[in-house]
Protein backbone atom coordinates (compact mmCIF):
# COMPACT_ATOMS: atom_id res chain seq x y z
CA UNK A 1 0.00 0.00 0.00
CA UNK A 2 1.55 3.35 -0.98
CA UNK A 3 2.16 5.99 1.63
CA UNK A 4 0.67 9.33 0.68
CA UNK A 5 2.11 12.48 2.22
CA UNK A 6 -0.14 15.49 2.05
CA UNK A 7 1.41 18.96 1.65
CA UNK A 8 0.18 19.97 5.10
CA UNK A 9 2.01 16.95 6.59
CA UNK A 10 5.39 18.32 5.58
CA UNK A 11 4.99 21.18 8.06
CA UNK A 12 4.46 18.78 10.96
CA UNK A 13 7.36 17.87 13.24
CA UNK A 14 8.93 14.54 12.22
CA UNK A 15 7.49 12.73 15.24
CA UNK A 16 3.93 13.90 14.53
CA UNK A 17 4.33 13.21 10.80
CA UNK A 18 5.18 9.58 11.47
CA UNK A 19 2.21 9.15 13.81
CA UNK A 20 -0.14 10.77 11.31
CA UNK A 21 1.00 8.54 8.45
CA UNK A 22 0.78 5.39 10.58
CA UNK A 23 -2.66 6.43 11.76
CA UNK A 24 -3.88 6.90 8.19
CA UNK A 25 -2.33 3.57 7.16
CA UNK A 26 -4.13 1.89 10.04
CA UNK A 27 -7.39 3.52 9.04
CA UNK A 28 -7.00 2.40 5.44
CA UNK A 29 -6.15 -1.14 6.48
CA UNK A 30 -9.16 -1.20 8.79
CA UNK A 31 -11.43 -0.06 5.96
CA UNK A 32 -10.09 -2.79 3.68
CA UNK A 33 -10.62 -5.47 6.32
CA UNK A 34 -14.14 -4.18 6.97
CA UNK A 35 -14.96 -4.28 3.26
CA UNK A 36 -13.67 -7.85 2.96
CA UNK A 37 -15.68 -8.97 5.98
CA UNK A 38 -18.77 -7.24 4.60
CA UNK A 39 -18.37 -8.99 1.27
CA UNK A 40 -18.03 -12.37 2.98
CA UNK A 41 -21.17 -11.76 5.01
CA UNK A 42 -23.02 -10.66 1.87
CA UNK A 43 -21.97 -13.80 0.00
CA UNK A 44 -23.07 -15.97 2.92
CA UNK A 45 -26.46 -14.26 3.13
CA UNK A 46 -26.89 -14.62 -0.63
CA UNK A 47 -26.24 -18.38 -0.44
CA UNK A 48 -28.68 -18.70 2.49
CA UNK A 49 -31.35 -16.79 0.57
CA UNK A 50 -30.72 -18.93 -2.50
CA UNK A 51 -31.39 -22.14 -0.55
CA UNK A 52 -34.64 -20.74 0.87
CA UNK A 53 -35.78 -19.39 -2.50
CA UNK A 54 -34.91 -22.63 -4.27
CA UNK A 55 -36.89 -24.71 -1.77
CA UNK A 56 -39.84 -22.33 -2.02
CA UNK A 57 -39.83 -22.48 -5.81
CA UNK A 58 -39.63 -26.28 -5.88
CA UNK A 59 -42.18 -26.95 -3.13
CA UNK A 60 -44.36 -23.86 -3.33
CA UNK A 61 -43.81 -23.17 0.37
CA UNK A 62 -41.02 -23.00 2.93
CA UNK A 63 -41.20 -25.83 5.50
CA UNK A 64 -41.48 -24.75 9.12
CA UNK A 65 -38.09 -24.21 10.71
CA UNK A 66 -36.19 -24.23 7.42
CA UNK A 67 -35.37 -20.54 7.32
CA UNK A 68 -34.05 -20.53 10.90
CA UNK A 69 -31.98 -23.68 10.25
CA UNK A 70 -30.49 -22.25 7.03
CA UNK A 71 -29.64 -18.94 8.76
CA UNK A 72 -27.63 -20.91 11.36
CA UNK A 73 -25.35 -22.33 8.64
CA UNK A 74 -22.17 -20.29 8.28
CA UNK A 75 -20.33 -22.58 5.83
CA UNK A 76 -20.75 -21.15 2.33
CA UNK A 77 -19.28 -24.24 0.66
CA UNK A 78 -21.87 -26.43 2.36
CA UNK A 79 -24.64 -24.08 1.21
CA UNK A 80 -23.34 -24.19 -2.38
CA UNK A 81 -23.26 -28.00 -2.30
CA UNK A 82 -26.79 -28.00 -0.88
CA UNK A 83 -27.98 -25.69 -3.66
CA UNK A 84 -26.55 -28.02 -6.32
CA UNK A 85 -28.15 -31.02 -4.67
CA UNK A 86 -31.52 -29.28 -4.40
CA UNK A 87 -31.41 -28.26 -8.07
CA UNK A 88 -30.69 -31.76 -9.29
CA UNK A 89 -33.04 -33.62 -6.92
CA UNK A 90 -36.71 -34.34 -7.48
CA UNK A 91 -37.16 -35.20 -3.78
CA UNK A 92 -36.44 -31.89 -2.10
CA UNK A 93 -37.89 -32.88 1.27
CA UNK A 94 -35.65 -35.95 1.46
CA UNK A 95 -32.59 -33.82 0.71
CA UNK A 96 -33.60 -31.38 3.44
CA UNK A 97 -34.16 -34.19 5.94
CA UNK A 98 -30.81 -35.78 5.10
CA UNK A 99 -28.70 -32.60 5.01
CA UNK A 100 -30.45 -30.35 7.54
CA UNK A 101 -32.17 -32.89 9.81
CA UNK A 102 -35.57 -31.28 9.25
Amino acid sequence: MPIVVRPEDIRLPKRMLRKDILYRLGLEEGKQIGLQEGRQIGKLEFAQNMVITLVESKLGYVPEGLEERVREIKDRDFLHALIKELISSEKVLEVLKKELNL
